[in-house]
């Protein structure tokens, strides 16, 4: 059923879901360029699902948007870290 799936995207022009470490890229700098608020990513962005992904990249466009409506902060640190294939840690702060 992948494969099938995975033809029908080349057939159709379907793009794929970008990779984690992307959307993370184009969220940060939007938000730098936005409110120029320093930021500092480290973590791991391969091996996770689609849907991880796009769940991940929604949690940290979530907290960036609080971040610049509700914060005077001049710094924000993101860190993704991977236990193993069932235990994500995300942490993102302010100061």
């Amino acid at each position: 059923m992948y494969a099938f799936a995975n033809r029908c995207l080349e057939l159709y022009g379907i793009p794929r879901d970008p990779d984690l470490s992307a959307l993370l890229d184009n969220l940060i700098c939007k938000f730098k360029t936005d409110t120029g608020i320093t930021v500092k990513y480290n973590g791991e962005t391969v091996g996770f699902t689609n849907a991880t992904n796009r769940a991940l990249a929604r949690i940290v466009e979530e907290a960036l948007r609080n971040i610049k409506q509700h914060s005077s902060a001049s710094y924000v640190s993101i860190q993704l870290v991977r236990f193993n294939s069932s235990w994500i840690t995300l942490t993102i702060f302010d100061n």
